[in-house]
């Protein structure tokens, strides 16, 4: 059952650091290996981290498929096949 007077001066406004709002949540498994790594950065700093290469990552890799040369062989598809 929820408190019924429930003390509300100690409720802070949620200030974003951005200016851009952030309404998507992404969240997926990693290696333990990569888990420690991103967790060796300070816990105030790892958000803001994983935000930025995650946002760098789909503009090089997603948003802009002419530079990216994966895409391209990709959609060629496999090299000519060798006769048999």
């Amino acid at each position: 059952m929820a408190n019924p007077h429930p003390k509300l001066e100690n409720l802070k406004p949620f200030k974003p650091k951005n200016a851009e709002p952030m309404t998507g949540r992404l969240f997926t498994r990693v290696p333990a290996n990569i888990e420690a790594a991103v967790k060796t950065l300070p816990a105030s700093e790892r958000s803001e981290w994983l935000r930025r290469v995650i946002t760098e990552a789909v503009q090089r890799e997603l948003m802009n498929p002419a530079s990216d040369t994966r895409a391209t062989t990709e959609a060629e598809g496999p090299g000519p096949s060798s006769p048999s």
